[in-house]
């Protein structure tokens, strides 16, 4: 076996193919986990922005949101750890106040459409089924939001 100076071993299990898999699945794994961060921002942020608003029944429509961010924590877990992984650890969450649910919409937008870009990205049909999938509950979450925002500014 010989060096050829490119990171990987001609005659080396796997070769340039071997490297170049690890390579993607390293890739997916910084991917995901930049995603697990982002979601367990949001549903820590979400969690200290319900006990803010002053309407019960405007918290009880958030927290379904609230579940969904959560279970995305949990999935994306899974979904690291399945590929080989470590999870990050998550950055500390900032309190802010009800208005912040507006930045919440915004970041729901650009969750949604990261998954939708990776999904369609993904040869991996497991993973392009879980992108698609928190797409589809991000843009769920960014209308119920604005949906609530509505209401509060009529309030």
């Amino acid at each position: 076996m010989t060096s050829t100076g490119r990171g990987y071993r001609k005659g080396s299990r796997g070769g340039v193919l071997g490297w170049l898999a690890g390579r993607r699945r390293q890739r997916v794994i910084e991917l995901l986990s930049h995603s697990y961060v982002d979601e367990a921002g949001d549903a820590a942020r979400l969690q200290a922005l319900l006990a803010q608003i002053p309407y019960e029944h405007l918290r009880s429509e958030l927290q379904p949101v609230l579940a969904t961010e959560q279970r995305h924590v949990e999935l994306l877990r899974a979904a690291i750890e399945h590929r080989g992984g470590a999870v990050p650890e998550s950055l500390a969450v900032i309190e802010g106040s009800w208005q912040d649910l507006m930045a919440a919409v915004v970041q729901e937008t650009d969750d949604a459409f990261r998954y939708l870009e990776l999904a369609r990205a993904s040869d991996d049909l497991e993973l392009a089924q879980l992108l698609e999938r928190l797409y589809a509950e991000d843009r769920t979450n960014q209308q119920v939001i604005l949906q609530v925002l509505a209401k509060m500014q009529r309030a």
